[in-house]
C-alpha cells in the first residue's frame, strides 16, 4: 500500500531526527538512508531534498566532507527544481559551513554571501544571526579579528531578538577568543562566562565542553 509505504517513510525520518539530536550518528545515518530508499522506491520525489540534506548532514558531524558536499549538492539541485528558496537558503548556509569545517575560506564565502543575499530577499530574520555569526567565524579563521568582530557584534542583536541561544553562546565565544588574542584576559573571561552561563543553561554539550576548556586555559 502507497499511502502505508509513505506513511513509514515519514516515521523513519522522524525517527532519524531523534536519533541524530542524542548524537547516535551511525543510527540516525541508517534511518535516513532507509527514508531515502523508501522515497525511490515509490517515485516520490516530493520534499526528497529532505532526505539527500538529512544524510549531508549525518556526513557533516562525521566529518566526511566529501559524501556530505555530494549529498548536500544533491539537495540543492532538488530544491531548484522545486524553485523552494527557503530550502534552497538552507543548503548554501550547509555548503558554506561545511566548506568552513575543510578551512576552504573562500568557498565557504561564496556560498554564505548567496545565503545572505537570499535572506536578505526572503526578508529572513531567524537566519540572518546565524549567517553573520559565520561570517564571523570565517574572518576568524582568516586571522582577520577586526571583521570577526564586526560580524559577531552584528549578530547578536539578530540573535538575541529570535532568542537563538546557540548563536548568542557563539557570539560571545567568538568575542571571548578575540579578546584572548588580543592580550585583554578580563574581557576575555567576562565573554566566555557569558557564554558558558547560556551553553550550561541550553545545554548545549559541545559548547558547553570547548568554552569551558577556553576558561581553563585562560586561568594557567
Amino acid at each position: 500500500n502507497i499511502n502505508n509505504r509513505k506513511g513509514e517513510a515519514i516515521c523513519i525520518n522522524a525517527l532519524g531526527n531523534v536519533y541524530f539530536h542524542t548524537g547516535d550518528n551511525a543510527k540516525a545515518l541508517d534511518l535516513y538512508l532507509q527514508y531515502l530508499k523508501i522515497k525511490e522506491e515509490l517515485k516520490d520525489f516530493d520534499n526528497i531534498s529532505v532526505a539527500y540534506f538529512n544524510i549531508g548532514t549525518v556526513y557533516v558531524e562525521e566529518e566526511d566532507y566529501t559524501h556530505a558536499l555530494a549529498y548536500l549538492f544533491k539537495a540543492k539541485a532538488a530544491d531548484k527544481k522545486a524553485k523552494d528558496s527557503s530550502a534552497i537558503l538552507y543548503d548554501d548556509y550547509s555548503l558554506g559551513t561545511t566548506y568552513l569545517r575543510m578551512q576552504k575560506q573562500d568557498s565557504a564565502l561564496y556560498y554564505i554571501d548567496q545565503c545572505y543575499d537570499m535572506a536578505k530577499l526572503l526578508n529572513d530574520e531567524n537566519m540572518k544571526c546565524a549567517i553573520l555569526n559565520t561570517y564571523g567565524e570565517i574572518y576568524f579563521s582568516l586571522n582577520d579579528t577586526a571583521f570577526a568582530a564586526h560580524f559577531y557584534l552584528a549578530s547578536l542583536p539578530y540573535a538575541e531578538n529570535v532568542e537563538d541561544n546557540e548563536v548568542v553562546t557563539s557570539d560571545y565565544y567568538g568575542l571571548a577568543k578575540i579578546f584572548k588574542q588580543q592580550s585583554k584576559f578580563d574581557s576575555a573571561i567576562l565573554y566566555s562566562r557569558k557564554a558558558l552561563a547560556i551553553a550550561k543553561a541550553a545545554p548545549f554539550f559541545k559548547q558547553l565542553l570547548e568554552i569551558s576548556g577556553f576558561l581553563t586555559e585562560l586561568f594557567k
